[in-house]
């Protein structure tokens, strides 16, 4: 139950952030979806498999594209870095990023700011304020 309740939360969050952090970029002659970056901390678990399943059903609601990926397991930041490398290179509209550790992924977020792409840090914080957004449990 606790992980429908992540993944619902999820799918709101979403929404809100293609409807207010991404959109605020584009003008009224934008022809192609949204891309968006989802970089999960782990994917071989099946919670971030609901997650994934959240996020891809919420794009389809709302018109926009998931890029998906993530490291196979949760202590790889060096992939998880090299993922962020690449979405920035492939110019998406905004970040979603489930940072596998406070400090490694800091330079990622900050240079995402600084090119303007929106990023937002979900399920555990990283020590920048160079975010849009940061939803995430006080554990």
């Amino acid at each position: 139950m606790k992980n429908v309740m992540w993944v619902i939360l999820f799918v709101v969050f979403i929404g809100a952030f293609v409807g207010i952090g991404v959109l605020r970029k584009s003008g009224p002659t934008r022809q192609e979806p949204r891309r968006i970056g989802v970089i999960a901390k782990e994917t071989a678990s099946q919670y971030w498999k609901g997650v994934r399943n959240g996020a891809e059903q919420a794009a389809k609601d709302t018109g926009v594209t998931v890029l998906w990926n993530g490291p196979e397991v949760g202590t790889d930041f060096e992939r998880q870095i090299r993922i962020i490398e690449d979405m920035m290179a492939q110019k998406v509209d905004g970040i979603i990023l489930a940072a596998g550790s406070r400090n490694a992924l800091v330079p990622m977020v900050e240079k995402a700011g600084a090119r303007n792409i929106p990023c937002v840090i979900v399920d555990s914080g990283v020590e920048t304020d160079k975010y849009l957004s940061c939803i995430a449990t006080d554990n």
